[in-house]
């Protein structure tokens, strides 16, 4: 594992990309160089934030202020080590990992191994698997998202993702389903094979809050021209808390953004086949849609908002976001430079990754949203 020394900036410090945002004011600037990638930020109900690195198999722990406290992780298969951060969150003092390469639950306390147990999983669908938990409660029940087979998907027979909970006892039952049409890419020439999400997929969209509590679905259809948002809260009692549908103007994707997107998934198939890419077949097969996906990522509140990143045309420097309170009345939106991406959010406290964009460094912050 990397270990480095993790300090604050002062907030003088932070003039460029905090300053610049209106509505939002920096509170606590976790130091860049420290993280090579972020997974995921969760924020324990003591103000703990625990931040996974994947590409270092590690999570790093901090103060409510940004001090450092610990870290765990580092790859390798043994006790208290990770191969594949799929979700993490907290049980009181006590931050539970899940692995989906290894099938493991891991839980960390102080730095140090509470258990590490070997994930059973439910029975499921053919087609379909789940190596870890996507979230954990309190009460011991599990929030899954089983991933379904690359190729059923890319081929069309699997256009759904269910999300289940399984309870304390391992009784299962199904919380909602996820629409996933024409999500997959995939070209084969040779023998060989290339496959890759789709660029312009418009699938439902979702998001767990921090203690599993209810989950958060975004979805989107444009019907006749007209555009139409859905947001929608299940609770974990398996009743919808509320239902939201609000009008939108859909926005075709420029070529410019055509021709970025496509550029990347052959960058992406010349590393993984080389020269002998065939990069005519993969053009054919991304799917241009006549409008832009509304709907590119959820964060679920742990005070119960909701919030929806809209259309990203690949091109834009900004990117909207939608905010919805506990009972699902909109509120002011958000607008968020290209590079950073809301994680977490609490009341008007809201965490988020900024990617420099000339090295990749993230850099986590913690701000204060003037509603």
């Amino acid at each position: 594992m990397r270990h480095s020394l993790c300090f604050l900036f002062s907030l003088a410090a932070t003039s460029g990309v905090a300053q610049s945002i209106p509505g939002l004011r920096p509170d606590v600037i976790l130091a860049p160089d420290y993280f090579t990638a972020v997974r995921a930020v969760a924020i324990s109900k003591a103000g703990m934030v625990a931040v996974a690195d994947p590409s270092e198999r590690s999570i790093m722990v901090f103060s409510a202020s940004g001090d450092h406290l610990w870290d765990v992780g580092g790859r390798g298969l043994g006790p208290g080590e990770l191969e594949q951060i799929m979700s993490i969150g907290w049980l009181a003092d006590t931050l539970w990992v899940s692995d989906s390469r290894v099938g493991r639950v891991t839980r960390f306390r102080d730095g140090r191994v509470v258990s590490a147990v070997r994930y059973e999983g439910p029975a499921l669908a053919e087609g379909y698997s789940a190596r870890a938990p996507y979230s954990i409660r309190e009460d011991g029940s599990e929030i899954v998202v089983p991933s379904p087979n690359p190729s059923l998907m890319a081929d069309g027979s699997i256009t759904q993702i269910p999300v289940i909970t399984v309870g304390p006892t391992g009784d299962v039952s199904l919380l909602s389903t996820r629409q996933h049409p024409k999500m997959m890419l995939l070209v084969r020439s040779e023998g060989r094979q290339f496959m890759a999400l789709q660029p312009y997929a418009n699938f439902t969209d979702f998001a767990v809050s921090p203690a599993g509590t209810f989950v958060a679905f975004g979805d989107a259809r444009v019907v006749g021209g007209r555009g139409l948002l859905t947001v929608t809260i299940v609770r974990s009692a398996h009743d919808t808390l509320w239902t939201r549908t609000t009008d939108f103007s859909p926005i075709r994707p420029p070529n410019k953004s055509i021709d970025r997107v496509v550029d990347s998934i052959l960058v992406q198939a010349r590393a993984m086949l080389g020269k002998s890419a065939p990069t005519d077949q993969i053009r054919e097969a991304v799917v241009i849609p006549e409008y832009l996906p509304a709907v590119t990522a959820v964060v679920a509140g742990e005070d119960g908002s909701v919030w929806i990143r809209r259309e990203d045309d690949a091109v834009s420097e900004t990117l909207r976001w939608e905010y919805f309170d506990k009972r699902g009345t909109p509120g002011q939106s958000l607008t968020l430079p290209r590079e950073m991406m809301l994680m977490a959010a609490m009341g008007t406290q809201i965490w988020t990754v900024t990617t420099a964009a000339e090295d990749g460094v993230p850099t986590v912050g913690r701000y204060l949203w003037q509603q």
